[in-house]
C-alpha cells in the first residue's frame, strides 16, 4: 500500500530531515502512489540538499523522461 508508504516516510523525514535516504523514499513512493509532482519536489530537495546523493538525480531523470522533457531529463 503506497498511501502507507507516503506516511510512513514522511514520519521518518520529520525525524531525519537532513538525511537524503528517508526523503529519496519518500518521493520513491510518492511517485509509485501516482503524485509525480510531489516526487519531483522531494527529489529536487534531494539534489539540493545532498547534492553527491546520485539516486536522486537518476530519479529526476526518470520522472523527466516520462513526461518526454528530454532537455531536463
Amino acid at each position: 500500500d503506497w498511501k502507507a508508504a507516503v506516511e510512513a516516510y514522511q514520519r521518518a523525514v520529520d525525524l531525519a530531515p537532513a538525511d537524503p535516504s528517508p526523503r529519496y523514499w519518500l518521493a520513491t513512493a510518492l511517485f509509485a502512489a501516482g503524485d509525480a509532482a510531489g516526487a519531483e519536489r522531494e527529489f529536487n530537495t534531494v539534489v539540493r540538499t545532498s547534492p553527491t546523493f546520485a539516486r536522486g538525480y537518476f530519479s529526476l531523470a526518470v520522472i523527466y523522461e516520462r513526461r518526454g522533457q528530454q532537455a531536463e531529463a
